[in-house]
């Protein structure tokens, strides 16, 4: 499964502890660009999809959703493959109403950062969040897997991890992180 043509590097650090980040007009933030093309992203919006992000979750005082044009080059070396992205709109859970899902980077009330996965439906003319997943840490690209299988979060690219997303029991979930296999 082409996720990238390129390789995106996943780090645990923390971006608030010390160094300076430079960040450009989309919002990336580009730590060491030795070491490009590790991508920081940087939450600057108040809603997402016409929704306050405090309405996504009542701690979030900023978020943004990721997007292909806040990649350097998405026609070059970062082109996603049609089934891979930050964005897929369908039925997901099979209920006759539109969903939709993204990926994106939030910030609370108390200064944390992350990254988040987010599905919202179509009610009423309007998209309201129905889940939300967090991974708190650094706010880094991640991207969604649509697939048949289903949808998969991918939050580090060159590591192999990835979530699955589902619809059980009347209700999102969010299964458990799968690591890449050792191969002796």
């Amino acid at each position: 499964m082409g996720l990238l043509t390129t390789l995106i590097a996943c780090g645990k650090g923390d971006s608030r502890a010390g160094g300076l980040s430079l960040v450009d007009s989309v919002g990336i933030a580009m730590r060491d660009p030795a070491s490009w093309p590790t991508m920081t992203f940087v939450p600057r919006a108040t809603e997402i999809d016409s929704v306050p992000v405090s309405g996504i979750d009542s701690t979030w005082v900023l978020a943004s959703a990721l997007s292909k044009d806040m990649l350097p080059d998405s026609t070059g070396p970062f082109a996603l493959a049609d089934s891979v992205g930050f964005q897929f709109d369908g039925d997901f859970n099979q209920d006759d109403v539109l969903d939709r899902a993204r990926v994106g980077v939030y910030r609370d009330n108390n200064g944390d950062e992350g990254s988040f996965l987010l599905i919202l439906s179509r009610m009423d003319s309007a998209w309201k969040p129905v889940f939300v997943a967090t991974e708190p840490g650094e706010p880094r690209f991640s991207v969604l897997v649509n697939d048949r299988s289903g949808l998969i979060w991918a939050e580090c690219l060159t590591c192999g991890r990835w979530r699955p997303v589902y619809w059980s029991e009347g209700h999102w979930a969010l299964g458990p992180t799968v690591e890449p296999s050792a191969t002796p």
